[in-house]
């Protein structure tokens, strides 16, 4: 917008979709009913005439389409039921630096995530325990995340072997996400997999989190005879998570270099440091 002030931003959409498979120790997954099969056991073919069995009973009878297999036909786990997710994300962020003098600046950046997960999974009828009479579990996951950092950092050199520089800043995080999931259990019909299409319901899942960081920071750094340098910061942290009769906590830094090959070379070396920090750090409950 001028020489010392200019703005930016960027804006992105992803649309992510996926029909995945059941996995792990699970007895609805693959790797377990592939582990549990003999060697001399042919898992083909995986369905009988109706179309409903994932392993074959020696003398099957009609009620046998909803009894328990203990494990799956690792070809029915491939290539039945459903297990679907779809996400929905925009991301992205807004930005300004201001140069207010040549020896401050100041820098802004607000940031946002946003995105939708939904998910359906469907155990067909004839599948193993928990739901050999099937299953559909449908979800929703909605989450959000808001920051914004501003910094003033200013800077000077006092002679040519010293200068330095001090920087005031302030975060904010805020991050909310809601879980919905509703399950429906024994199918009425093979298909759909809709939980209008189930006979019992189990009682809905709806998990709220919300959780706001507030930081402010300041940070001092000095370089001494292009050789030394030294940097020495104190972070303030609060916590929406944090007990009420301690809401915010310091978090205190320190670190010291110094390029001592510009004073007392080593025969064969080019360039030696010695360095050593301390810090502290920690993450809300």
């Amino acid at each position: 917008l001028t020489d010392r002030f200019d703005v930016g931003g960027n804006v992105s959409f992803a649309d992510t979709r996926g029909n995945y498979v059941e996995r792990g120790n699970n007895t609805n997954g693959l790797q377990l009913g592939l582990l549990r099969t003999p060697p001399n056991w042919n898992n083909q073919p995986y369905k009988g005439p109706n179309g409903q069995i994932t392993f074959r009973f020696q003398h099957p009878t009609p009620f046998d389409v909803t009894t328990d297999r203990g494990w799956n036909n690792p070809f029915w786990t491939l290539n039945e039921g459903v297990h679907n997710s779809q996400v929905g994300r925009v991301f992205g962020n807004l930005n300004a630096n201001f140069d207010a003098t040549d020896w401050l600046k100041l820098n802004y950046v607000l940031g946002g995530d946003y995105y939708t997960d939904e998910r359906l999974e469907g155990i067909p009828q004839g599948s193993t325990a928990p739901a050999p009479a099937g299953r559909v579990t449908e979800g929703k996951i909605v989450n959000y995340e808001l920051n914004h950092n501003l910094t003033a950092t200013a800077s000077h050199t006092f002679s040519p072997s010293f200068s330095g520089t001090f920087t005031l800043g302030n975060t904010i995080d805020d991050r909310n996400y809601r879980q919905l999931s509703d399950v429906g259990r024994t199918l009425v019909a093979a298909v759909p997999y809709n939980l209008i299409n189930t006979v019992n319901r189990d009682p809905t899942l709806d998990n709220i989190q919300e959780i706001r960081n507030v930081g402010f920071f300041g940070q001092a750094t000095a370089d001494l005879f292009d050789q030394l340098y030294l940097t020495g910061a104190l972070r303030n942290d609060g916590s929406s998570t944090y007990d009420r009769n301690h809401l915010r906590a310091w978090f205190p830094k320190a670190s010291m270099s110094w390029t001592f090959s510009k004073v007392l070379p080593i025969p064969g070396v080019s360039f030696s440091k010695l360095r050593a920090a301390y810090g502290e750090a920690g993450q809300e409950p």
